[in-house]
């Protein structure tokens, strides 16, 4: 089983809190929990971009809803349905840009 999205940064922990759950659940099911530690290197983005740009590489998208199905989008997510990404699609139309000037 593979555990992979952003920590929750954890205060007492500081983001390593989905590891240490692991560890300690692994031995009471049937799954094998660990932990690994990634570490990107510019050759291997590089051959990602590449693989990318030459169309042999693409993300598994499991369904694209539009913004006004967003709820409906996440129940897929947590009913534990979704084989792949889900997409958010958001109409240009709806999409504003900031005020010369102002601060985000």
């Amino acid at each position: 089983m593979a555990g992979v999205r952003g920590e929750d940064g954890g205060r007492v922990v500081n983001g390593t809190s989905r590891q240490i759950r692991a560890q300690l659940l692994s031995p009471f099911i049937h799954q094998k929990l660990g932990t690994f530690v990634a570490s990107e290197n510019a050759a291997d983005l590089t051959a990602l971009r590449d693989l990318i740009e030459a169309g042999k590489l693409a993300p598994a998208i499991d369904r694209t809803y539009p913004l006004t199905e967003a709820a409906p989008a996440i129940r897929h997510l947590l009913d534990g349905q979704a084989r792949g990404k889900i997409v958010i699609s958001v109409p240009p139309s709806s999409i504003q840009s900031p005020d010369p000037g102002s601060t985000p």
